[in-house]
């Protein structure tokens, strides 16, 4: 499972601003949750890893854009079987992030 995180969202859907502790938070949330289901995550064999989306967005004064090839790239590389888009208005921001 592989959790994008590391940006807001806007309500139009468009990429907010870069905020690190966002990567942070859900680091410690992740880590967290290893430990409390540490069984079932190894009886199942459930990898979970947090991805910094920030790192592929262009931040400018008319809107922020993702590098997206880079990004399909690195997504590609962690084969992730699940993906989790971790932050506000992802139900239109999934359009323009893909």
């Amino acid at each position: 499972m592989l959790l994008l995180t590391g940006v807001h969202g806007n309500k139009d859907g468009s990429i907010g601003r870069v905020d690190p502790e966002l990567v942070r938070d859900y680091e410690a949330k992740v880590c967290g949750l290893k430990k409390t289901k540490r069984i079932a995550i190894a009886d199942n064999e459930v990898s979970i890893e947090v991805f910094d989306l920030g790192k592929f967005v262009i931040e400018a004064e008319s809107g922020n854009t993702i590098k997206s090839k880079e990004l399909t790239r690195a997504v590609k590389k962690k084969e992730p079987t699940i993906i989790v888009i971790a932050f506000c208005w992802t139900r239109y921001a999934f359009y323009k992030i893909c």
